[in-house]
């Protein structure tokens, strides 16, 4: 009986996970399809942030113990790219919609005057700064430094995607 009581808490749990993955695809894919993005920021450079994200992986690949090769690529992406051509050409789209969506999530929180509290950034900070080496930062200083701004906008997405579902009229058939 109690194990029958853990399966059936597990299932939930489960479902329950799935259901809100599933609701925050659809309201994100929906706002995504409705948006019109003009252009990016001054702020968002596609190929700068392409080299970061090949560096990321290949400090990754390296901290790990890993050669950054095609089989290291299709364990980081959990199989999505086996070969490390295919990620990385991957990467032009895949940043063009992450910094569309970064603009819409900046107008919402621009309309909705949303802020972030100094002690929940802190705490960000001081817990995505210990893994600073795979960051390519020599300290957790340095990484602070170069990556405060993304902690700050990532803080303030987070309350703009939490904005978003908690508004949602969700209809299930």
């Amino acid at each position: 009986d109690q194990y029958k009581d853990y399966v059936r808490a597990s299932l939930e749990d489960q479902a329950e996970s799935d259901m809100q993955q599933a609701t925050y695809v659809a309201v994100m894919d929906k706002i995504m399809a409705d948006a019109e993005v003009s252009g990016l920021a001054e702020d968002m450079d596609v190929e700068s942030t392409k080299a970061e994200e090949i560096e990321y992986a290949k400090n990754l690949a390296t901290n790990y113990g890993y050669e950054y090769d095609d089989s290291f690529i299709s364990l980081y992406t959990n199989a999505e790219y086996t070969t490390v051509e295919e990620y990385e050409n991957s990467l032009d789209g895949d940043i063009q919609t992450y910094y569309e969506r970064i603009m819409i999530y900046r107008a919402i929180a621009k309309t909705e005057n949303i802020e972030i509290s100094e002690e929940d950034y802190e705490a960000d900070v001081t817990e995505l700064s210990a893994d600073y080496a795979n960051y390519g930062e020599e300290s957790a200083a340095s990484f602070e430094e170069n990556y405060s701004f993304m902690i700050y906008e990532s803080d303030i997405y987070t309350e703009v995607e939490s904005l978003i579902l908690d508004s949602a009229i969700v209809t299930t058939q």
